[in-house]
């Protein structure tokens, strides 16, 4: 069941996932001298947001993403060589890949909520 935000609601969820979203990007941005410019990673983009719409578990792939992309970047101080360091950046890719639709929808369903109020 879908639960509707009142007004004062949707506002601090926006206000609260962009806080979220301040951390994810700050984790992302630090790790970005290992990652090589060739590795795009949003294909999984292509299948999160289906799973996301068809399933709605909104929330869960959010929540999963952002633990993955929290665990991933702390252990790139730990890398020993370019494989590890290559799967790290791929994990932490799909970590914002799976997260991605699901935070846009609930991002753009409490927006329209404040809007209307």
């Amino acid at each position: 069941m879908e639960r509707q935000f009142d007004n004062r609601g949707a506002l601090a969820f926006i206000l609260a996932f962009g806080v979220v979203s301040l951390f994810g990007d700050m984790a992302h941005e630090g790790m970005r001298g290992l990652n090589g410019e060739y590795l795009a990673g949003y294909l999984i983009r292509l299948f999160s947001g289906r799973v996301a719409r068809s399933s709605g578990a909104y929330w869960a792939l959010s929540v999963g993403g952002y633990a993955l992309t929290m665990a991933t970047v702390p252990a790139m101080a730990f890398v020993l060589g370019r494989q590890s360091a290559a799967l790290l950046v791929v994990l932490e890719r799909a970590g914002k890949a799976i997260r991605g639709p699901a935070n846009g929808t609930m991002q753009a369903r409490a927006g329209d909520r404040a809007a209307r109020e």
